[in-house]
């Protein structure tokens, strides 16, 4: 049968249609399957950018409460993050005063894909101010100011002029003027090392030695590192039986506190002023004994070198009253002799020096004279004070010091992590400027009015000047936190210059300096520290140098190895300066040492 020619025509129109929407569907595949796939693509990136910020999130919120007095009480064993619908789980592990830090773990998993943040924080320097005063063998000269607060001194305590007053307790150790007799310290750094404290065979650390004359013992020093947070130690001068320390409690003849936050990670010499002071014999010999606790993750190790590098004596590992065995080694020490009887006193019977305010305060040096004291008066010698001296008890020992030389290398790195300025930096014409943490290589002048926030640790390796009205302070971020600035040269506040916290009640600035000035003629008559007519909550630290407070000047703390006060200024003690913690930058007390993102 025919098909008619018009109906032909019919199925040809069909089949192109056909062919057209086939090659039509195949071109809209073509250019929608991309698009498709990249709108997937996208939301995947979206979601995984997602569960990163998230994770994120989570890390800064714990930090936060670490750092903030207000929430740091509402952290539990993890913590839960939601924003806009994505949540992540932050987990501990360590913890802040290790050595590795406390470790904050964040995971989010939005949409499937997990992403993790990881971020390590370590607890800034704790260092504690016991006194109002503190200062050293160069001892302290009161000249119409006074100290609110107490005073301890390694030197004599002295008034020339009838204003002077110490409103607390007045305390002058024995000791001034005493010389290494016997010492192991060669190499400076140590080859060698002995570990202790970190398994009951090894708890404590030993070293034997002998005195070349006849003199009492006021001070041992040893280098010393630390992993984690170990416990503190206390150092006891021990009498030898049969080649080792004795067993018997009785044998233990001096002692000293060694605290572990005067230690470092990197080896330090620390000092230990002991007490009592009782004098030894040449040719015996003694044990110094680092007696502690022991932990396998927080443990000591002492600078050490080989066992023959110190001819009259040898260490050992063990526990007192307990076993000992050789080390092998030598440890690094200093041993100092010597020294004289501590004293405190006024102009004259007339015009009497005074010291304290209730029945709880006391007076309490070898010799007291010209002392109107309101407490008890603890003395040995005496002449014309306001009471007799109570002979019963014996002179009082050196302190250590608040601060360690591995305290201040710390701060110093931690301020050169965050760069180096070449060159004297000059704030002045009424300008604010923020900085920190950062090393400068010069000096550091704030004047004209301005204003220097300080938003990390400072190193100065030259002078630092505060004066014309200017103000150095802490950033508020802080918080109740405090600061520091580090110097190698002399610091100079006057001219209505003022040094500060950010503002909130705890918290504190300390400028320190290394410099050994005490107001003679190698330092062209300046000293280490220089405040007239100054304020503010700032303490004042020249543990080798002299502090001279003047024109009226108020601070909270000075530690110095010798201070002169006078212009009617004043020290007034803050209780909370006894428990301090030192950030190196607004992160508060803790240092965030890694913050990275995990493979997942």
């Amino acid at each position: 049968m025919k098909i008619p020619r018009h109906t032909r025509g019919g199925y040809a129109m069909i089949v192109t249609a056909i062919m057209f929407m086939a090659v039509s569907l195949v071109i809209a595949l073509g250019l929608t399957t991309p698009i498709i796939r990249q709108i997937a693509e996208t939301t995947d990136i979206w979601n995984a950018k997602q569960s990163y910020y998230v994770s994120q999130s989570g890390v800064e919120d714990v930090l936060y409460r670490l750092e903030s007095a207000s929430f740091s009480q509402y952290i539990g064993s993890a913590e839960g993050i939601t924003l806009n619908g994505a949540g992540a789980t932050t987990t501990f592990s360590g913890s802040l005063s290790s050595q590795n830090g406390l470790t904050l773990s964040t995971l989010s998993n939005e949409s499937g894909y997990d992403k993790t943040v990881k971020a390590t924080v370590k607890q800034g320097a704790g260092v504690a101010f016991t006194y109002g005063v503190q200062v050293g063998t160069g001892g302290i000269t009161l000249a119409s100011g006074q100290v609110n607060g107490n005073v301890f001194s390694n030197g004599n305590i002295s008034a020339t002029n009838e204003t002077a007053k110490i409103t607390g307790s007045a305390i002058v150790a024995n000791g001034a003027g005493m010389t290494e007799d016997q010492s192991n310290d060669s190499p400076s750094s140590p080859p060698d090392s002995i570990t202790f404290g970190n398994a009951a065979s090894t708890q404590d650390a030993a070293q034997s030695f002998q005195v070349s004359t006849t003199s009492s013992v006021t001070q041992v020093s040893v280098n010393l590192k630390k992993t984690g947070n170990p416990a503190n130690l206390t150092l006891k001068i021990v009498k030898d039986k049969s080649g080792s320390p004795s067993t018997s409690g009785s044998d233990v003849i001096a002692s000293g506190a060694l605290s572990s936050s005067l230690v470092t990670t990197s080896y330090g010499w620390i000092d230990v002023a002991l007490s009592p002071n009782p004098a030894l014999v040449p040719g015996t010999s003694y044990w110094i004994v680092l007696d502690g606790t022991n932990n396998a993750s927080n443990y000591y190790v002492i600078g050490a070198n080989l066992d023959t590098s110190y001819a009259s004596g040898t260490a050992k590992t063990g526990t007192l009253g307990g076993s000992w065995s050789n080390a092998g080694y030598d440890a690094y020490f200093r041993v100092y002799l010597g020294g004289f009887f501590g004293q405190i006193t006024g102009i004259s019977q007339y015009n009497p020096i005074y010291v304290g305010t209730t029945a709880s305060d006391t007076a309490w040096a070898h010799g007291a004279s010209y002392v109107q004291a309101a407490g008890t008066l603890r003395c040995q010698d005496q002449l014309l004070n306001n009471k007799a001296c109570d002979q019963s008890y014996p002179d009082p020992s050196q302190a250590n010091w608040p601060v360690s030389n591995g305290n201040i290398s710390d701060w110093e790195a931690a301020a050169a992590a965050g760069g180096v300025i070449s060159g004297n930096d000059t704030i002045s014409g009424g300008t604010t400027v923020t900085l920190g943490p950062k090393k400068i290589n010069g000096n550091l002048d704030v004047t004209g009015g301005s204003t220097l926030v300080v938003s990390g640790t400072l190193y100065v390796t030259g002078t630092v000047t505060i004066d014309g009205g200017s103000t150095v302070k802490l950033s508020s971020a802080y918080g109740t936190n405090d600061g520091v600035i580090v110097a190698d040269g002399i610091v100079s506040i006057s001219g209505g210059g003022d040094a500060t916290g950010d503002g909130q009640s705890g918290s504190y600035i300390m400028i320190l300096t290394t410099s050994n000035c005490a107001g003679g003629s190698t330092c062209s008559g300046n000293y280490a520290v220089s405040i007239s007519g100054g304020s503010g909550a700032v303490i004042l630290n020249a543990q080798n140098g002299w502090i001279h407070v003047t024109g009226g000047s108020n601070l909270n703390e000075a530690t110095a190895n010798g201070m002169l006060i006078d212009g009617g200024s004043a020290v007034t003690y803050q209780s909370g300066l006894a428990n301090m913690n030192f950030s190196s930058g607004p992160s508060g007390g803790y240092n965030i040492t890694s913050w990275n993102e995990a493979g997942n």
